[in-house]
């Protein structure tokens, strides 16, 4: 055994997801899609493995949506709020130093 370690490349969800689709569609083979991508059958059976066990995440999105959208339109506001009150004092100061 070399005394190099080995080095794992980390590939993004959106590279897994692409590959994981394809391996679902049934056109091409394993080996195949594990060839073109350069990956290892096993990292492709862990992902699709993953997928499977997550994917019924995906519906319960809209519930999570909803509550960060409420929170992003609150924040919107104080940042509104905030830009008013700070438009406020400037024009006031601007006032003040032309007098």
């Amino acid at each position: 055994m070399s005394n190099q370690s080995k080095h794992f490349k980390k590939h993004s969800s959106d590279f897994k997801l692409k590959i994981v689709l394809k391996y679902l569609s049934e056109k091409f083979t394993i080996t195949e899609i594990c060839v073109e991508f350069g990956i290892s059958k096993a990292t492709l059976h862990n992902w699709v493995m993953q997928f499977k066990a997550c994917s019924s995440a995906v519906f319960n999105v809209n519930k999570a949506c909803d509550k960060n959208k409420e929170k992003q339109q609150k924040e919107i506001t104080n940042l509104c709020a905030k830009i008013g009150e700070l438009t406020v004092e400037r024009d006031f100061l601007k006032k003040v130093l032309d007098a």
